[in-house]
């Protein structure tokens, strides 16, 4: 993509982590945040979408990214400016891939 401002972090649950004896570790948080990729996160809380079985809902952000396969529906995302202010968060409503221009697009 041109033009990608923000990046985008995805919600990943932290694995458990065995000390010497192979009991769990307790974890003080048990999610963290992994960097995707550079992306584009527009406010988009005046479009309605309407899902294959005819559901209709509207959407607060539309993110397109370069890759295709990272974020899968259900999934929650943040999109981070530079200067580390949250552009936008939530869960990820539905994506959709090109075929021959290599990004995909998502909204929350």
């Amino acid at each position: 993509m041109l033009y990608s401002p923000h990046t985008l972090y995805k919600k990943q649950e932290r694995p458990v982590e065995l000390d010497k004896f192979g009991k769990p570790i307790p974890l003080y948080e048990k999610y963290e945040w992994v960097e995707i990729c550079a992306c584009r996160c527009d406010d988009d809380t005046t479009q309605r979408l309407v899902s294959d079985n005819g559901q209709e809902y509207s959407s607060r952000y539309h993110v397109v990214y370069d890759r295709s396969s990272a974020v899968v529906e259900g999934d929650e995302i943040r999109c981070v400016c530079a200067d580390g202010s949250v552009r936008g968060q939530g869960v990820v409503g539905m994506v959709k891939s090109t075929n021959y221009l290599n990004y995909s697009e998502l909204w929350t």
